[in-house]
């Protein structure tokens, strides 16, 4: 961040007076914080729900102390569940599990918009891939020969690669419009088995089987499971209109030199 010509401040995200020292003088907010899902734990998602949900009112009471005119709250396309067909900003939400905090964030940030008092954007991400987080698991597992997708793969999922998703949300934080959700997707949904295979091949290794939907929700539980196997065909219109144009417009460009990155 410093070689960026950013400004590190630790700090607790619930604890309002730090929030609001570290962001005096700012002009934007953005709330992309998170915590991992707690596999195995009595409530997975109480980690998550306190730095997501808490967290984000603590950024918003600390915006408004400073008067700082814009907001910013990072979600993710899970909050509009399985939809038929290609689906926009405009189609019907259905948020469950790690989703349903995501949901809560969006709805902290429309309510203050709606009050007036701070201009809020709401941005939602696709599956963002780069050398990190779901994706460098998936692509060691697949290397592994460990991976298994749900089912026969026919779902869709809607990707952007890291450095395509970064420029869009500096983008939406300057001239999103308050009040307005934005998916934040690449131009080309593609079936999980198709993507699936092609980071086989680049791997060089054989592709992966499937397991069934039972299956995946006892090893990773009935929600989380169900996420991951929904169709969600997201458009990206919105965010073009506003200038935004993809580095890597499908995910064949970007995974190829996502891999080769990792490889090296």
């Amino acid at each position: 961040m410093s070689a960026a010509g950013g400004a590190p401040v630790q700090g607790d995200i619930t604890d309002l007076p730090a929030m609001s020292r570290a962001m005096h003088g700012c002009d934007l907010v953005v709330h992309a914080a998170s915590a991992p899902f707690a596999e195995g734990s009595a409530d997975p998602l109480a980690g998550m729900r306190t730095v997501r949900v808490r967290g984000g009112r603590t950024l918003i009471d600390a915006a408004l102390e400073n008067r700082v005119p814009r907001y910013l709250a990072i979600s993710g396309y899970w909050v509009y569940g399985a939809q038929p067909g290609t689906f926009s900003e405009s189609a019907p939400k259905s948020p469950r599990s790690l989703a349903e905090v995501n949901f809560k964030v969006e709805e902290q940030a429309r309510r203050v918009n709606d009050s007036g008092r701070l201009a809020a954007v709401v941005a939602q991400p696709g599956m963002v891939y780069g050398d990190g987080s779901w994706f460098r698991e998936m692509v060691t597992e697949i290397r592994s020969g460990r991976f298994q997708q749900i089912g026969p793969g026919e779902n869709h999922w809607s990707l952007v690669d890291v450095s395509d998703a970064g420029r869009a949300l500096a983008l939406l934080g300057r001239q999103g419009g308050s009040g307005e959700d934005y998916l934040v997707v690449d131009d080309h949904p593609v079936p999980v088995r198709e993507l699936v295979r092609t980071l086989a091949d680049l791997l060089k290794v054989p592709a992966p089987s499937g397991m069934p939907l039972p299956r995946a929700e006892e090893l990773l539980g009935r929600d989380l499971a169900r996420l991951n196997a929904n169709d969600q065909r997201a458009s990206n219109a919105k965010l073009r209109r506003l200038g935004w144009v993809p580095r890597y417009p499908s995910y064949e460009e970007g995974v190829r030199a996502v891999i080769a990155q990792m490889k090296g």
